[in-house]
């Protein structure tokens, strides 16, 4: 049950963050931060599921993370400034997860609720890739290799719904991150249909309880927010991508498409596991969420023809 305290939790989660974007002085940020760390915290430990082992992981990497964005941002006038700059980044990369500390991002993902873990992967990172526009530093173009390689390969011998999602969520995080440096319109799109898509499909495989590859469980739902993730089109995943590439082509944009195609291949399984190996449950339950999706699909093919033809 949705207790007061959890609704409370849940506008600080949202206000930190908003906070920290916001705010023009370090001081605002690091309280926007702590506001939506302990905040968050809380609604980890929220629900009738609970497991102490991802609570104590996330909170103990974030915290080394805010330490080290801290003491960068209080001692960058005292030493030099390169140092202090990759220290800066790699305090946001040990927050946001990405290579090398990726790790715990699917650790803590898998053991968490659904709501938390899709959080985890959403919402949790929106502060910390801001600041990174910020930045611009070199450091991040290196790192946008190595995540498409980590999302990419490490996803393939997953069978756990949530395993799969956060492993995929590294290769969407460098589409991100390229559209964070030469677009700001671009990310935040891009950030906002990621967000809905996986939202769409963990609903729809915890409606369906669909937790694994093997699980003999069906959900609509869940297939449509699969597609939208992938990126096909006429669905909305695909402008997304459309209005990255077209935002500057570089390099790494080469890169981020062939992790892509890596990352279908564990979303074929997902299909492949929803066809043949599950049984229709709880569809009406989803038929509402499906038809208003849908309905925003065939939006997202009209923009993708006036992005191309106007």
């Amino acid at each position: 049950m949705f207790s007061p305290l959890m609704l409370f939790c849940s506008c600080l989660v949202v206000g930190g963050s908003l906070l920290s974007i916001r705010r023009r002085t370090w001081r605002g940020v690091w309280v926007g931060i702590e506001l939506n760390l302990f905040s968050f915290l809380i609604l980890m430990n929220g629900g009738s599921f609970f497991d102490l082992e991802p609570l104590i992981k996330y909170f103990v990497v974030q915290r080394l993370g805010s330490v080290v964005f801290i003491f960068s941002v209080v001692y960058v006038s005292f030493f030099f400034r390169n140092v202090i700059i990759i220290l800066l980044v790699l305090g946001l990369f040990l927050k946001i997860g990405i290579f090398p500390f990726h790790r715990w991002v699917p650790r803590v993902v898998v053991k968490s609720r659904w709501i938390v873990g899709g959080l985890v992967l959403t919402w949790q990172k929106l502060a910390p890739l801001v600041f990174l526009m910020l930045i611009r530093s070199s450091v991040v173009f290196i790192r946008v290799l190595f995540i498409v390689v980590i999302g990419g390969a490490g996803g393939l011998n997953q069978s756990r719904v949530r395993g799969i999602a956060s492993y995929s969520s590294f290769v969407h995080i460098s589409w991100i991150m390229v559209g964070l440096l030469y677009s700001f319109f671009g990310f935040l799109f891009y950030f906002f249909i990621y967000s809905i898509s996986l939202f769409l499909f963990f609903l729809g495989c915890s409606n369906s309880g669909k937790s694994s590859l093997g699980s003999q469980r069906f959900s609509l739902l869940g297939l449509i927010g699969v597609l939208i993730i992938i990126g096909v089109p006429p669905f909305l995943g695909f402008l997304r991508k459309l209005l990255v590439m077209l935002s500057r082509p570089t390099f790494a944009l080469v890169v981020c498409l062939l992790g892509s195609v890596v990352r279908l291949k564990f979303y074929t399984s997902f299909f492949y596991s929803m066809f043949l190996n599950s049984g229709l449950y709880g569809i009406e339950k989803e038929l509402s969420v499906v038809s208003l999706s849908l309905v925003l699909n065939v939006l997202g093919l009209f923009l993708i023809v006036v992005v191309l033809f106007l």
